[in-house]
């Protein structure tokens, strides 16, 4: 997600933190789960991903404020 976010859609921490909240609302409203993938490199916040740490955290923010928690991964067995 930090990579299409920052390389592919050329966003700024500040974008990517808007672009987040939409995601994570779009999948809450529709009932569905909320997947992420992060680079550790990205978690770093240093270099070319300065900044970007607090996407990441704001990403997991807002997963606990829409709770998602009632995913039940029996449904992929």
């Amino acid at each position: 997600m930090d990579g299409v976010l920052k390389d592919q859609k050329k966003l700024s921490p500040v974008l990517a933190k808007e672009k987040v909240e939409q995601l994570t609302s779009e999948v809450k409203n529709v009932g569905g789960v909320l997947m992420c993938i992060w680079h550790n490199s990205s978690i770093n916040d240093a270099g070319e991903w300065k900044g970007w740490r607090d996407v990441l955290d704001y990403n997991l923010s807002l997963v606990e404020l829409h709770d998602f928690s009632n995913f039940d991964d029996s449904d992929f067995d």
